[in-house]
């Protein structure tokens, strides 16, 4: 039973240090962050953003071309970077939005994400569809496959990304109702995206469903999709209500001891 009891004890802690980095791989990130971040001083003589030359060093010093970060170490980052990064930018993210510039304005929030979202379909969807002709991927497929492949490229292009828009507006210290538009509508953008990709698959199920080259899979559902989103978001808000007001009570505690202190100090302090 302790032999047993003891492959088991190694096997958990085997396949829980492999969720994170080694001391090889994390040198590896740090040498290339510091390139990353020299490479972005020099951007800035061409006037780009900051976030320009990670992104560049980052292309340059992974797997598809220099190969400084391999497949495997990328990875093994997974978790550092997508989890752990994603609730810095989050919170980074709430701390940009201001209630009183976004007051009065939702309306056309709304109408320029539908305007927004409207067009990606529109131009990126049809843009592939006249394309798939001549990909190699959907050169030979159906007409009815093509336009699956279609929606689906379209469904995520509407995609933005959060944490380029904080970059810039970090770097260039903006502030103000037309910064707070921007960040709201790419925000609200990734919360439409899992929305219109629970609906777009439908879609596309419908339409390869007849096929006769299609092999049925298990589809789960756009009912299960959206309910599990609801539970996801229903738990985040919960959650950051809760840890909002804790972390207003620890600076509110913080703040009254520093001035106790500071009037402890000044009345201890002798008059001349």
């Amino acid at each position: 039973k302790n032999g047993v009891a003891g492959a088991v004890d190694e096997r958990l802690i085997g396949r829980i240090m492999a969720l994170f980095p080694d001391a090889t791989t994390l040198g590896a990130f740090a040498m290339v962050a510091v390139a990353a971040s020299s490479a972005a001083q020099l951007g800035r003589g061409l006037h780009l953003p900051l976030i320009s030359g990670y992104i560049l060093a980052g292309a340059i010093a992974g797997p598809y071309m220099l190969g400084l970060l391999t497949h495997e170490q990328v990875h093994s980052m997974k978790l550092l970077i997508n989890s752990a990064a994603m609730g810095f930018i989050g919170f980074s993210a709430g701390t940009k939005f201001l209630l009183t510039e976004l007051r009065g304005s939702l309306k056309p929030l709304l109408l320029l994400l539908a305007c927004i979202i409207g067009a990606s379909y529109l131009v990126v969807g049809t843009g592939f569809w006249l394309a798939s002709p001549f990909l190699h991927l959907t050169a030979d497929y159906s007409p009815k496959k093509r336009l699956a492949v279609s929606l689906i490229v379209a469904c995520l292009s509407i995609a933005r990304s959060p944490s380029s828009i904080i970059a810039v507006i970090n770097e260039l210290s903006a502030h103000g109702g037309f910064t707070s538009a921007t960040l709201s509508v790419t925000v609200m953008t990734d919360i439409v995206v899992v929305l219109a990709f629970a609906g777009t698959t439908t879609v596309v199920s419908s339409l390869v469903s007849d096929l006769p080259d299609h092999a049925p899979t298990a589809d789960p559902g756009t009912s299960r999709v959206i309910a599990l989103f609801a539970c996801q978001m229903a738990t985040s808000v919960v959650a950051g209500t809760v840890l909002g007001y804790l972390l207003h009570f620890a600076l509110s505690l913080s703040s009254a001891a520093a001035s106790s202190l500071s009037a402890a100090i000044e009345q201890a302090r002798p008059t001349p």
